[in-house]
């Protein structure tokens, strides 16, 4: 009966064994599971962030030639003002001239 008794307890560590296995196993799948799930967000999320940035990066682009444009029209701009500043001074010089001379 020892030998009976040996192998009913033998029996019933292996079935012990096999749902502590079994246990770890479904653990793990649960946390593969959980991983797989966590990436594929991440990727989503990845996936969203490389949109926007594409995104960000050609409204820069656009604003940076639009600023680049802007700022060629300001030289111009300036160096019209300054022609037109400097051609006002020459006539006022002129005026102020001929007034002197009109004065003598």
């Amino acid at each position: 009966m020892s030998s009976g008794k040996s192998l009913v307890d033998h029996t019933n560590e292996q079935q012990k064994l096999i749902e502590l296995k079994q246990q770890e196993l479904a653990e793990q799948i649960q946390r593969y599971e959980e991983t797989r799930r966590k990436m594929d967000e991440n990727e989503l999320t990845t996936g969203e962030l490389r949109n926007t940035l594409q995104s960000l990066e050609s409204e820069l682009e656009g604003k940076s030639k639009k600023f680049k444009k802007l700022m060629q029209k300001h030289s111009k701009v300036n160096e019209e003002l300054s022609r037109i500043s400097n051609e006002h001074e020459q006539k006022v010089r002129e005026m102020e001239t001929v007034m002197n001379d009109l004065q003598k």
